[in-house]
């Protein structure tokens, strides 16, 4: 086998390590046979992940049959989530797998940027700058290269700057200025090496009502200049209509809230013509190319030999279809070496074993080890229609297994085998977070890696088979198999993780009047260890007891807890707490684990650095007893018993008059009012609460899909407006107002040290009755001063704050809690 073909067919794999072995239906079959005979490829390029859309891919993927790829800029890490709390680089892995999960419904291939999504930005430029241009453009042409794509597809309007979110318009801009060097060989030439250059037929904009403000804009401008494609085709192969592959799909951004219903029938999608070859024919973009086998070099004949098969493909007994694709493989592998050789070599492959029925699952009942460990696998194949295939060898690594093994129809091969992970073999986490990234990039040591969704399996198993004389191989990669009481069998990916990994089990520890705390660590071995040294390093200033444990005999997968006294210095400081794990090799670990697990994605393992703060800050609070409804997930709770209060998590069928009296504050998580419409019910409970003398706080909600009319007891609107900037200036628009002076007198110092953003979807239209106590400014925009709003209601008081608190408390910002102890203590004394 030749190594440009298994390098092809790993690179394949990596977008496919998520999805359990299994076979394909004939219709599916004579589906991909149909993509065969297609030498096609499409771009579809955007910011984030759901910025993409879905219509559009299963389009061009399941009717045009062309391979269509989905380039998002960022991975998402900096937005919000609806079904839990991982935020930043854990929100991105999360995403990613979702995108997967999207790609493998609609028949689309995805990729990615090393671009970071640093939270909202107004503008491009300010986007492209934070980014590191270079490098998102070469990253962006190297994708281009490797995909060679026939078309470019916008998402969003290059000319739009400073109109939407300033990624969306980026990555737009980017494209639109990068489309004419392509073919450029001076242009990044390491790409040039690698992949050759490329020059794009067309480039175009994916428009939509949405652009122009309004459906009842869009059905009145001028659509002259726009070309047409009616994507509600119903696929008869499949079963399904474009439009309900299209709703599952987009249904896969759970995280994210966009759950899509199908839709059936005709239904069109605009796009505007920007640059390169300009269509003949408004209702057919693709039109005036030929995407046969005839763009290949002496390929006519396998067109001619695939249009055939499809003729008498047989449905019932589609082992009888394999003759003729070994026919059309050899007449493949005859061609010259090149792109479109290697791509459809890999799909025809594919198609024979689909074909056969060919059920390959490699796997093993332990879920992990490290590097250096020996462990053992089993190897399940069965073809389960027709017959004479031989299973000739097994390859893991540079150990062959030479079998020579005729396959028998139906019945089960199982092969027993042993390999020893190298102690080289790099650890099971996403290959972009390995290294720590800039606000606006991450970065790759591994520059073979960029681009690609997932990081390469700890363990990939070649499987090399003969038929009928004709050579060709399937990689799997190996599984963690095991019964799941509710879901049945599960396939995870096997994983290569360090020796221990290490946890402090309060990301942040605030040492306020109290300045001497327990900090607990978990250590948890994923081997037996003999003999480890534990340790957490301080700085100047701050004491800690004992100064390190001696630890024997950890046992693999059970998990130790270690404290540690640290006594904090009276001043206001903060203390990056950092433990290490060093081993009686001297080798050092210092890495936690964190498992993303949901059922509508693989489960993800991340290693990030087993870092966490200690946060010694002067604070004062009043009222003891919290009631905290969720919304769409934070830790602001946690955060909120760091600092002395007693918080009850608070389900929403179970507000009463009767249960909320009992608390000296209530507190309303972020998108609540967007995420439980059982608040609608409760809001006159809740307003009759601060009426009879309660502290009400509702975080932020968005002005979409809002549950209730009366978000407070007077009115006011949300808006989109943020202030994106962390340390955009702050004044005081009532520097005497309680909330800046009781308990703890606030000043412009509290604001430093802001992560992000300071705040998002700002109160508009305010009511009369509202207090303002804060205003901040972006730079070269107008101040916004609703970011607190307050009013006393009866013997009560209410608050409303658009402020990022579901950021800045977990990130420990002194300042932050000190604001927030002063909300939650209004009204509790006398005042001045």
């Amino acid at each position: 086998m030749k190594k440009t073909f298994w390098s092809f067919l790993v690179l394949s794999l990596f977008a496919l390590s998520h999805i359990s072995a299994q076979t394909t239906s004939s219709g599916e079959i004579y589906h991909k046979v149909q993509k065969l005979n297609v030498l096609a490829n499409v771009l579809y390029l955007a910011a984030h992940p759901d910025d993409e859309n879905t219509r559009l891919i299963s389009y061009f993927s399941n009717e045009v049959h062309a391979d269509t790829y989905y380039l998002s800029l960022t991975r998402g890490d900096g937005g919000q989530n609806l079904i839990g709390t991982e935020s930043g680089p854990l929100l991105g892995a999360l995403r990613t797998q979702e995108l997967l999960a999207a790609r493998n419904i609609d028949g689309g291939n995805q990729c990615f940027t090393r671009a970071n999504d640093f939270g909202f930005s107004k503008t491009a430029d300010e986007t492209i700058n934070i980014w590191d241009e270079d490098v998102v453009k070469q990253d962006i042409v190297s994708a281009v290269r490797r995909i060679k794509p026939d078309i470019i597809i916008n998402r969003f309007d290059h000319d739009s700057n400073g109109k939407t979110h300033g990624h969306h318009t980026a990555s737009a801009s980017l494209s639109y200025e990068l489309f004419d060097k392509y073919d450029d060989p001076g242009y990044f030439p390491a790409s040039v090496d690698k992949y050759g250059i490329w020059k794009p037929s067309s480039l175009f904009f994916n428009t939509s009502w949405w652009f122009y403000g309004g459906k009842d804009k869009f059905d009145a401008a001028d659509k002259s200049d726009l070309y047409s494609l009616d994507i509600g085709v119903y696929y008869p192969i499949l079963g399904i209509s474009n439009n309900e592959i299209s709703a599952l799909s987009r249904s896969q951004h759970k995280c994210q809230g966009f759950g899509s219903t199908g839709t059936r029938g005709t239904e069109l999608e605009y796009l505007k013509f920007l640059k390169g070859q300009k269509p003949s024919n408004r209702e057919d973009i693709l039109g005036d190319f030929d995407f046969s086998w005839t763009r290949v070099k002496s390929g006519d004949a396998i067109g001619k030999k695939i249009k055939s098969l499809l003729e008498g493909f047989d449905f019932v007994n589609p082992q009888n279809n394999v003759n003729s694709l070994i026919d059309i493989a050899r007449s493949i592998e005859a061609l010259d070496e090149g792109f479109w050789k290697r791509k459809k070599l890999n799909e025809i492959h594919e198609i024979i074993l689909d074909c056969l029925g060919m059920y390959i699952n490699a796997y093993t009942d332990v879920e992990f080890c490290s590097p250096g460990d020996s462990i053992s696998f089993t190897s399940e194949l069965i073809q389960r229609m027709g017959s004479g295939v031989n299973l000739q060898s097994i390859h893991v690594g540079e150990k062959t297994s030479n079998l020579d093994s005729t396959m028998t129809n139906n019945q089960v091969i199982k092969i027993y085998s042993n390999i020893q992970i190298s102690e080289n073999q790099h650890f099971t986490s996403p290959y972009w977070i390995n290294e720590k990234q800039s606000l606006g990039l991450y970065h790759v040591d591994d520059l073979s890696l960029v681009g690609e969704p997932e990081s390469r399996p700890a363990v990939a198993i070649e499987y090399v088979f003969n038929y009928d004389g004709y050579q060709f191989n399937c990689i799997k990669s190996l599984k963690y198999k095991f019964n799941d009481p509710e879901r049945g069998e599960v396939n995870w990916d096997f994983a290569v993780l360090p020796p221990a990994n290490l946890k402090i089990l309060n990301e942040v520890s605030i040492f306020g009047s109290e300045k001497k705390q327990k900090i607990g660590v978990e250590v948890k071995a994923n081997r037996d260890i003999d003999h480890a040294m534990l340790t957490l390093p301080i700085t100047k200033g701050w004491k800690i007891s004992p100064q390190k444990f001696s630890i024997e005999n950890l046992k693999k997968s059970v998990p130790q807890f270690f404290s540690f006294e640290l006594t904090a210095p009276d001043k206001d400081e903060i203390l990056e707490l950092k433990p290490y794990l060093t081993l009686a090799d001297g080798s050092v670990c210092d890495q936690s684990l964190v498992r993303i697990d949901y059922d509508h994605i693989p489960r993800q393992l991340v290693l990030l650095p087993a870092i966490a703060k200690a946060v010694s800050i002067s604070i004062n609070k009043m009222g003891h007893n919290i009631a905290y409804i969720m919304g769409a997930g934070d830790n602001i709770p946690e955060c909120l018993t760091q600092i002395g209060y007693n918080v009850t998590l608070m389900d929403v069928n179970q507000l009463s008059r009767e249960v909320l009296r009992k608390y000296d504050a209530v507190v309303v998580g972020i998108r609540a009012y967007n995420k439980h419409e059982e608040l609608k019910y409760k809001q006159d409970i809740l307003l009759d609460y601060v009426k009879e003398g309660g502290n009400l706080i509702i975080q932020y909600n968005t002005n979409r899909g809002l549950t209730v009319d009366n978000l407070g007891p007077y009115p006011f609107e949300l808006s989109r407006d943020r202030v994106t900037v962390e340390d955009s200036p702050v004044s005081f628009v009532n520097s005497t107002h309680e909330l800046l002076n009781y308990p703890n007198k606030i000043t412009k110092s509290d604001f430093e040290g802001w992560v992000q953003e300071r705040g998002l979807y700002f109160p508009a239209n305010v009511d009369e009755h509202y207090e303002k106590v804060l205003t901040f400014q972006d730079p070269g925009e107008t101040e916004l001063d609703n970011g607190i709003i307050a009013c006393q209601y009866g013997k009560g008081r209410y608050i409303y704050s658009s402020l990022s608190w579901f950021r800045e408390l977990p990130a420990g910002v002194p300042g932050a809690y000190r604001l927030f102890a002063n909300l939650l203590s209004w009204g509790k004394h006398d005042r001045p």
